[in-house]
This record gives structure tokens, C-alpha cells and sequence, in this order.
């Protein structure tokens, strides 16, 4: 980990102060990178059911490193079914999410039978960070989940964000999205105040502090839907609270927190939750809070993947009554 105040420029950066950044990554240890090829693509490249396909949207350069960008289908998706989409790795510094989706991957690949729920999986948005535990992506040294703009902004462009974007322009709508995340300690010793600084404005009130238990991230939605995203919320903080404590905070990052529940409204574009509204009927952002899960590093990552799998599970028990 780096000292954010030594990048303390604001807005918009210059190719030289996102070479300093993209430099000081690459300085980290060696034995602190996570082996994308080993923990993602080959285990999906194991996948040999005859329901399931794994295509290749995109490969990208990053510096010396170049990366396959790699989705999962599971299912037909145009057999009539409920489709449900899930994400991992928007945050390369949130490990768990990708773990659970090439956990639920391989877990589809043991039937026989193809499944009820036809499932689209996009396991690791971003490689490069995920490989160097980041939550900024090469290009342009952006937080992905504020680039989800085609054509990106006035702080740069995130083209990987616009494959991911473009792919899912091109399928049929889904019933449930997932997009895995964490809330993790790293969050309040160097993200937030990179954040601050290069964006601006000030930090909430309770922007110094982790939430003190697991949360789901939903956006207000027309009263045709409200009953029936209130109710896959609260199955999956039932199915999540098993393994973790789901929190009691009544403000989460400046939102309304009711049971569990962070309802955001005036969505900024750029947010994946933002786009994702106008091709999924109900979105989800978990956030799980590892450091509340266990002492050692080993198994807290497990149990942040056990409450991703439990958040999937209650989604997929909610779809399973329509077929």
C-alpha cells in the first residue's frame, strides 16, 4: 500500500501523473499480485458442460501485461427463463466476488442437466486490478465504478468499461443483477482519501468508518417494483446472515440504510448500478465487510466468498417460483 498523499492532484490527471501512479503499483512486491491466469481464466477454461460457453469480449493492454476479459453463460438465454447476471472484480481490491463467481461456475459444470435460471457470469471486469490489488484500473488511473460512461468523462476514458457495456447492450434483459463487492479496510487507509483528492469534494459524515456489518446497495425504483425488490432484499440479508452481521447503520456513504438496505436515489451516471438499471429489473450491490469475518487474512476471504454464494443463492431461490 502507498501513501495517497503522494498523489495529491486533483481532477483531471496528465499522462505523467497517471505514469506516477501506474510506476508505484508496479513497484509493489511481486508476492503481492494475485495470479489472474491461475485463479480465473484455467479454471474456467475447465468448464466442459454442454450448457455452458465461456467467450472472450475483449483482451487488453496494460503496460507490459496483456489480459483476456472472459464471461460465462450458463443456460439458454432465450428459452424464456429467468435470466440473472453476475459480477465480480469492478474493484480488484475486493477479491471475494470473483472467487464466488468462478466458485458458482464450476458448481453449474457438475449437472447434467442445464439449469432453471439461465445465468450470465462476468467473473473478473478487471484483471489488471485484481491482479495488483487495486481498486483504480491502468487506464487513465480511474475507479471503474464511477467510467461506466461510453465515451468516458472529463476525468478520462475506461475503454475495458465500455466492452463490458457493449456486451451487455447486446443480450436480453435480465431479472436479477448481482454485482459483488466489499467494504474493506483498505477503503478507509487509501482509497477514500485518493478519492477525495483526486475528485474532490469532502468525505461524508460517516466516511471514515466502516459500515458495521454486511449491506446491499439498491436504487430507488417505480412503485411497480418496490414490493418485489424489498422482498429479494430481505431474502438475501436472511440467507447472508448465516455467515456475517448485517449492519445496523442507519446512514451508509451519505445513503439511507434501512434494514440492511442501502437505497440510493439520483443515481450519477458512471456508477455500474447506474447503467445496469436500464437492463435488469432489480440490481444488487452486496458489500461484504471482511475484516468483521475473522482475524486471519485465509478466512476472512472464505467467508467473504460464503456470503457472496449466499447472496446468489437467495436471488436465484426468489427467481425459481416463475419457472
Amino acid at each position: 500500500m502507498f501513501d495517497p498523499d503522494c498523489f495529491a492532484k486533483s481532477g483531471k490527471w496528465a499522462p505523467e501523473d497517471t505514469r506516477k501512479w501506474q510506476d508505484a503499483v508496479l513497484s509493489q512486491p511481486a508476492d503481492s499480485r494475485r495470479d489472474y491466469e491461475a485463479n480465473v481464466v484455467s479454471r474456467l477454461q475447465k468448464l466442459d458442460s454442454n450448457h455452458i460457453s465461456l467467450t472472450t469480449y475483449r483482451t487488453s493492454q496494460s503496460g507490459d501485461e496483456k489480459f483476456d476479459h472472459l464471461f460465462v453463460t450458463i443456460g439458454d438465454l432465450g428459452n424464456g427463463n429467468p435470466n440473472i447476471l453476475l459480477i465480480g472484480g469492478v474493484h480488484g481490491n475486493e477479491p471475494s466476488g470473483v472467487e464466488a463467481c468462478v466458485r458458482i461456475a464450476e458448481q453449474f459444470n457438475e449437472s447434467a442437466d442445464p439449469p432453471d435460471i439461465n445465468i450470465v457470469i462476468f467473473p473478473c471486469l478487471f484483471p489488471w486490478s485484481y491482479v495488483h490489488n487495486q481498486r483504480w484500473v491502468y487506464e487513465d488511473a480511474l475507479d471503474p465504478n464511477r467510467h461506466m460512461i461510453v465515451g468516458g468523462s472529463d476525468f478520462g476514458r475506461v475503454s475495458t468499461a465500455e466492452s463490458f457495456m457493449f456486451e451487455i447492450a447486446d443480450m436480453p434483459p435480465f431479472a436479477i443483477a448481482l454485482d459483488f463487492h466489499e467494504t474493506n479496510d483498505s477503503d478507509i487507509k487509501l482509497w477514500r482519501k485518493m478519492r477525495t483528492k483526486r475528485y474532490g469534494g469532502k468525505s461524508n459524515g460517516d466516511g471514515n468508518r466502516n459500515p458495521n456489518g454486511f449491506h446491499l446497495m439498491a436504487s430507488e425504483c417505480p412503485d411497480t417494483l418496490k414490493e418485489e425488490r424489498k422482498k429479494i432484499a430481505q431474502k438475501i440479508l436472511s440467507n447472508v446472515a448465516q455467515h456475517s452481521r448485517i449492519t445496523t447503520c442507519a446512514s451508509v456513504t451519505g445513503y439511507p440504510c434501512k434494514v440492511g438496505t442501502v437505497w440510493a436515489s439520483g443515481d450519477k451516471r458512471g456508477f455500474t448500478r447506474t447503467f445496469l438499471n436500464s437492463y435488469a429489473n432489480h440490481v444488487f450491490v452486496t458489500e461484504v465487510v471482511p475484516e468483521l469475518l475473522a482475524a486471519n487474512e485465509e478466512e476472512m476471504f472464505e467467508k467473504a466468498v460464503q456470503c457472496q454464494l449466499a447472496a446468489f443463492e437467495a436471488a436465484l431461490d426468489h427467481l425459481r417460483p416463475a419457472v
